[in-house]
């Protein structure tokens, strides 16, 4: 195709440069300009460079005519070659020009439809697709109970995007009782939603509410009578009259229990519990009540379920006498309750703590008595109480309560050994959520963190011993002294007397500051009624053995890794203290607070040496950590026992073989620590004591101490006459130690 095109490109130039017209076959010859000539054959060549885009301009300059015409005719002859070949291909162009005109046309469609993707690409590439910006949505139509709702937002370009709205939930009134059901029939109940949606509820039947009326109970002489039960809510008669016989006596227990509960102003309430034996089977009781002056009888029928009584005067003690009547006739044995009623003490300007518990329910225990060789005694099987505790400040301001969280904020339980016999007991509370007890009475730190759900009541509040004790505790410098608040105790409303709320022994920053891997053990002579103990060369053959205030025992066994770290490091402390294994005791122990543990106790001379509450820290199970010894916690026998006020003596605990000080107060170190300690605070001992007695020579205290014999039958000294048999006793107990503290060697 291309050499066709060639080829009419020639001839139509050579016509044009001879003078052709057309298909004529007439020839001109080329005009000469003067200054050159352009040939056929030149015109031929420019053509085709022309075609392939390269131009050549050929300039000639003849000599002479004859040249010129030697020339043209060379051009005829070229010219008449040339319409040979058109003609030759020109019977192949015709044969060809369908498929040619085809592929022509293919490859312009072809051509074409590339370009346009190009475009096509380009523009895509060139040109953003538009995003659609929706504004906020907006309501359309608003769901109902019964029907979706639709919201819808715009875009700026006009697109709308739609969406359904949940359907509401129903909004039902309450509960209506249908119809007037008797006491055995199905209780209907309706509640509508405002679309028209019922919905029912089917109740069972209340049941019958049976009240005994015109009830008489039986004498030793008379016929008594139940009359008739009927239903206090639709008045039907449930049984007829029954007769109860002359009243007869027996040796049965009727009532499990009997529980009381009083407010403030005196009013109580009482409920019973039937054993089951006879559950159903009381009729009623006769109730003696007797106070300091004068004696009521009253009758109770069982169907009140409870009983209400109201407390009047002032310093009245109640005794209650209840004796339960079956429906037989039968008298059973008595129960005895015994209530005290002091209305000074509820408005004294004392602290005051109020603990009501569940149902009156106080907490019990069981009494246990030591193994052969052992000392002391015990309880245990000391089971909680739910409870709800408040307390007051001595202007009445509540404090604390733990009644948002009704029964279950707060609980309590008996504490001690031997203490808890006695009928004035000692109490452990344990809140549900930590508070600090004695933020409103106390003058805190408030860099610490006091709040903690475990508290002691301890039952000694008539008593200034523990006020002393840690008077002087405070001043030998031990590392943490429990504080304490004196309080007037109420339970269910009665008057249990002066107590002293304090702080327990306990793993806390605020108190025993041990780590998580740390320790609190306590050479312990109730170990026998505890769940776990160990022992160590100077325990194992002696009546006291050790036990775990931290971690709790509850969580290990014997063969605790916990257990036989601290096992293993005491074992190596008392060999070296024994002089059985080389080493320094200094390593293993704190003996700083060693001496200031046995300081406090000798400048107090305090008897007791065989009892519980030598606590012994360790902060955690790392070699950088030492034994360190625990608070001074026990104070019930300072002065040498309390009253026999011996002034010559050191504490007992330092001729016991069973702990440490036998053998640490002659260490050479610790007897200069001690000295040292000692002649420090020993001039500022009186001082501290004479003040602490301040806070007890008041009328308010002595009031409460008169109480506190009404209430519990004992005589204790006024605390004027007391504070001087105390100071007195310890100028000469200072004086003897004086002469009696070892002196170092030097």
């Amino acid at each position: 195709m291309k050499k066709v095109s060639m080829l009419v490109a020639i001839l139509l130039s050579f016509c044009m440069l001879v003078g052709c017209d057309g298909g004529s076959s007439a020839t001109k010859a080329p005009k000469n300009s003067g200054d050159g000539s352009i040939t056929a054959s030149e015109s031929i060549s420019q053509t085709e460079k022309e075609e392939s885009t390269t131009q050549t301009i050929i300039n000639t300059e003849p000599e002479s005519a004859v040249e010129e015409s030697t020339q043209a005719q060379s051009e005829m002859e070229t010219l008449s070659e040339a319409q040979t070949v058109i003609q030759t291909e020109s019977g192949t162009l015709t044969e060809t020009d369908s498929e040619t005109e085809t592929e022509s046309d293919t490859e312009t469609q072809t051509e074409t439809e590339t370009e346009t993707e190009t475009e096509t690409e380009t523009e895509s590439e060139t040109e953003p697709v538009h995003e659609h910006a929706f504004g906020q949505w907006s309501t359309v139509s608003d769901p109902t109970c019964n029907s979706l709702g639709v919201s819808e937002r715009k875009c700026d370009c006009g697109e709308t995007e739609r969406k359904t709205v949940e359907m509401l939930e129903h909004q039902y009134g309450d509960w209506t009782l249908t119809g007037e059901p008797g006491c055995t029939d199905e209780r209907i109940y309706i509640r509508s939603c405002g679309c028209g949606d019922e919905q029912t509820r089917v109740d069972s039947p209340i049941g019958h509410s049976e009240k005994l009326t015109s009830a008489k109970l039986p004498t030793d002489s008379e016929t008594g009578y139940t009359e008739k039960t009927e239903c206090t809510v639709c008045g039907e008669i449930i049984r007829e009259s029954v007769p109860v016989s002359v009243l007869t006596t027996a040796e049965i227990d009727v009532l499990a229990d009997i529980t009381y509960i009083a407010n403030t102003s005196g009013e109580m309430t009482f409920y019973w519990k039937e054993n089951r034996e006879y559950d159903g089977k009381l009729l009623g009781m006769r109730v003696s009540v007797t106070n300091d002056r004068d004696v009521y009888e009253y009758e109770i029928l069982d169907h009140e379920g409870e009983w209400h009584f109201n407390a009047t005067g002032n310093l009245v003690r109640y005794k209650f006498t209840f004796t339960p009547i079956t429906r037989d006739g039968v008298q059973g044995n008595e129960l005895q309750r015994t209530f005290f009623w002091f209305p000074d003490t509820y408005s004294a300007e004392f602290p005051r703590m109020e603990i009501v518990t569940k149902n009156g329910e106080l907490p019990t225990f069981t009494k246990v008595s030591p193994p052969a060789g052992c000392w002391g005694g015990g309880i245990t099987d000391a089971n909680y109480v739910q409870s709800i505790v408040s307390l007051y400040d001595e202007n009445n301001t509540l404090l604390y309560t733990s009644i948002s969280s009704g029964y279950d904020g707060a609980k309590i339980k008996v504490r001690g050994n031997t203490s808890a016999y006695t009928p004035k007991q000692p109490f452990k509370i344990k809140l549900s959520k930590k508070f600090d007890l004695l933020s409103g009475l106390l003058d805190r730190d408030p860099e610490k963190d006091y709040r903690n759900k475990e508290w002691v009541l301890l039952k000694g509040g008539y008593s200034t011993n523990v006020a002393v004790g840690s008077a002087i505790s405070e001043l030998v410098g031990n590392d943490w002294t429990p504080e304490y608040s004196y309080v007037t105790l109420f339970v269910n409303g009665e008057y249990r007397g002066l107590y002293i709320l304090i702080e327990c022994i306990d793993q806390d920053e605020a108190r025993c500051n041990v780590s998580d891997s740390g320790y609190i053990v306590e050479m312990d002579a109730y170990w026998w009624n505890e769940p776990l103990y160990f022992t160590t060369p100077i325990s194992k053959d002696r009546a006291a053995k050790l036990t775990f205030k931290y971690p709790d025992s509850d969580e290990m066994t014997v063969d605790d890794e916990r257990v036989l770290y601290i096992q293993n490091y005491l074992t190596e402390l008392e060999n070296v203290m024994l002089g059985k294994a080389e080493g320094d005791i200094n390593d293993y122990l704190d003996m700083t607070s060693f001496v200031k543990w046995l300081l406090t106790h000798d400048i107090l001379a305090s008897w007791d040496s065989g009892g519980s509450n030598m606590y012994m820290l360790k902060y955690d199970n790392t070699s950088s950590s030492k034994m360190t010894m625990g608070p001074v916690w026990d104070y019930d026998s300072i002065y040498w026992s309390n009253s026999k006020f011996k002034h010559d003596t050191f504490a007992r605990i330092r001729e016991g073989s069973h702990f440490y000080y036998k053998y640490l107060s002659s260490h050479p170190e610790f007897v200069r620590i001690y000295k040292e300690m000692y002649d420090a605070v020993r001039n500022e001992v009186y001082g501290k004591v004479s003040a602490v007695f301040d806070q007890f020579d008041n009328d308010t205290y002595r009031m409460l101490l008169a109480r506190e014999k009404s209430r519990w039958g004992s005589t204790y000294d006024d605390p004027a006459s007391y504070r001087i048999t105390v100071l007195n006793w310890i100028n000469d107990h200072l004086a003897w130690m004086d002469e009696n503290v070892p002196t170092p060697i030097e």
